[in-house]
């Protein structure tokens, strides 16, 4: 009833499954005739009843004489009331599945919507079309792809032409794994507030003054790799509220040392509300003048948001200090490299891409370039020395140009930061090359390669016997005269 019916919702039924209950007016928006088939199996009188009914999101209200009008439509059987009623029994459930719907098995229950004439802005092939909203809910859903324990929250599936593509995994990608595991670490926090997480992760309670009261968390995390993924996430903080949605990607100052900040923010579960009353109905931002209080009162959402960019901003001033230049010592020992130069992180994961958008008729925008590591960091001899290497994939850009690709390594300090001064006579790690499955490419830091290029290169540095490193790729695109 309130997912068919109802435009809207009682607030007494709580933050479950949605705030305003505008949500689902996003499947009609999606369509291109604003209509939606919606296949359900539900029980009713102990047993599983199958309901089939088609629903338009309308075009807005309009009046007709004395009648006012909300433009939305229903499709299926005739009401005792003189309301439109679902197709229900089996009829319901052999129409749902001419009409080519995925449905449950006849003993579960579920629904199944199916989008009419779905609008993709251009994209045309059906893979590009399922990728992009595979995409999406990672971006925007991923803390329910999270095995807490009892598995995720929501079972994730995509398939275009009858081929499966991958979940999303968020531990296993390269900038989303940066909030999850932030997410991961600030839940524990939450739950038990003596735990201590390791070097990686910081906790900041938000909190208001006067009156005092606790906002919420903020968890970050310094990244490994601090890669050119080209994903304009980094240094952002995910705000979350229940039901532990991301509303908005803050983006907050970055850092002098240029390694990129992930962070998370969950609300305190009695902010909830007040946090959700800023939102407008796209979910999509925290507008604290919505959430406007008492004249003279705190704004608890204008106080959360400044607290967390004032949190970056004064760890940007205090990394931006001249360090002690202390080689790094114990845990950041190479003595510890059984495959990760740093603790942390497994698996490799792709980077982000942002939808094509089509530059002409038949056509799509090229990529834009990007970098991402492909493997972890191992260790090898090289004429006898120790040296560190990392692999890389490249991406992206127009058939014809170039790209060339600048890497650089630093000593990492226990901290998580780049080292700021190198101590008299410490050891420094040295660029040794690049090398492809064919062998030696270049031994210039900047290699240009032509694009589209398929193979994986990798880079080589010396390895200092008393230190971590890190390893910063970044690709620029070179334009070709008249290419």
């Amino acid at each position: 009833m309130d997912f068919v019916r109802n435009l809207g919702r009682s607030t007494s039924k709580g933050l479950e499954g949605g705030t305003y209950g505008l949500g689902k007016g996003v499947l009609y928006r999606a369509s291109q005739v604003g209509l939606c088939l919606v296949y359900s199996q539900a029980h009713c009188g102990g047993a599983i009843e199958p309901r089939l009914i088609g629903v338009s999101g309308g075009d807005g209200d309009y009046d007709d004489g004395k009648s006012r009008y909300t433009g939305r439509n229903w499709w299926g059987v005739p009401g005792a009331d003189g309301i439109v009623d679902p197709l229900v029994g089996p009829s319901a459930r052999a129409l749902a599945e001419s009409l080519g719907m995925r449905i449950p098995a006849r003993e579960d229950t579920g629904t199944s919507i199916m989008v009419i004439a779905p609008e993709f802005a251009g994209v045309q092939n059906g893979r590009d079309r399922v990728a992009t909203i595979s995409e999406a809910a990672l971006k925007w859903a991923w803390p329910h792809a999270l095995d807490l324990g009892k598995g995720p929250n929501i079972q994730f599936g995509f398939t275009a032409d009858g081929a499966s593509l991958p979940s999303p995994q968020p531990l296993d990608h390269p900038v989303y794994r940066e909030f999850a595991s932030a997410y991961v670490e600030g839940r524990k926090r939450i739950l038990s507030p003596d735990y201590e997480s390791n070097w990686q992760t910081t906790f900041t309670p938000i909190q208001s003054k006067r009156p005092k009261r606790h906002l919420g968390l903020l968890t970050h995390r310094v990244s490994h790799t601090p890669l050119a993924t080209g994903s304009e996430l980094e240094n952002s903080v995910a705000l979350l509220r229940d039901p532990r949605m991301v509303v908005k990607y803050l983006p907050v100052a970055s850092q002098p040392n240029a390694v990129p900040i992930f962070g998370v923010f969950i609300s305190a579960p009695d902010m909830n509300t007040t946090f959700a009353k800023s939102e407008p109905v796209t979910h999509d931002d925290w507008v604290y003048q919505k959430a406007a209080a008492e004249k003279g009162a705190p704004n608890p959402v204008r106080i959360s948001l400044d607290n967390i960019r004032e949190t970056f901003r004064n760890l940007a001033a205090q990394g931006a200090k001249p360090g002690n230049g202390v080689a790094t010592k114990g845990a950041s020992r190479v003595a510890a490299a059984l495959g990760n130069l740093l603790s942390g992180f497994a698996g490799t994961g792709a980077e982000e891409q942002p939808p094509t958008v089509p530059s002409g008729p038949g056509t799509r925008r090229p990529r834009k370039a990007s970098v991402r590591q492909v493997a972890q960091a191992s260790l090898d001899l090289l004429d006898g020395a120790m040296v560190a290497k990392y692999t890389f994939a490249l991406s992206g850009g127009r058939p014809g140009n170039s790209l060339a690709v600048r890497v650089a390594a630093r000593v990492v300090t226990e901290s998580g930061g780049n080292e700021a001064e190198r101590p008299v006579n410490a050891e420094i790690p040295r660029f040794a090359g690049w090398v492809s499955s064919s062998g030696q490419l270049s031994s210039q830091e900047v290699m240009t390669v032509p694009v589209p290029y398929d193979d994986e290169i990798t880079a080589i540095f010396t390895q200092p016997s008393d230190a971590a490193i890190r390893v910063t790729a970044v690709v620029e695109e070179l334009e070709i005269a008249g290419n």
